[in-house]
């Protein structure tokens, strides 16, 4: 009677304690909210040694036209983008430094959202009509995400900077 019931209290503390994680396997998740959260996010990335995207200038450019500059003057900060194939991101191309490359989405396709993988974090940014941002800290899903965006990137044809002015127009 009374060892049943310890035995029942110690399989359900067992499963309490699976139920809530251990914090060192759990991705920590934030969400940035408004101009000013979102600003803080991006300028996190200016920090670190490699960034990468998933974007389309046309709407970061709508809110973030100060931070674009940032990310293409940072001497140290290596930025890999995957954007879609439109004049404002052609250009945008024309214009990057030596530390920052990029290749074009096959046109027809597009991003809704802004997608960045950078240390061991990835955030998903809407900054179309709402303007907010998830950030995930877990290595195994950015590392995941990096191969995906690594596998994407070499699929994708390589522009050469005389090729990036042009814009083919449906």
């Amino acid at each position: 009677a009374l060892s049943d019931k310890q035995d029942l209290l110690q399989g359900v503390l067992g499963e309490l304690k699976g139920m809530s994680g251990s914090s060192k396997t759990r991705p920590r998740i934030q969400i940035y909210e408004g101009i000013g959260g979102i600003t803080g996010m991006y300028e996190e990335m200016l920090q670190g040694d490699e960034v990468r995207f998933f974007s389309s200038l046309k709407q970061v450019k709508k809110y973030f036209q100060q931070l674009i500059a940032p990310f293409l003057k940072n001497p140290t900060l290596k930025v890999k983008e995957i954007l879609l194939d439109d004049p404002i991101d052609r250009k945008f191309a024309a214009e990057q430094g030596p530390n920052h490359e990029t290749r074009f989405m096959p046109a027809g396709l597009n991003f809704t959202v802004d997608l960045a993988i950078w240390g061991n974090k990835i955030a998903i940014s809407s900054i179309k009509q709402e303007l907010f941002a998830v950030v995930i800290e877990s290595e195994e899903i950015a590392t995941s995400l990096r191969s995906l965006h690594e596998l994407l990137w070499k699929m994708l044809p390589l522009k050469d900077k005389n090729q990036l002015g042009e814009v083919s127009l449906p």
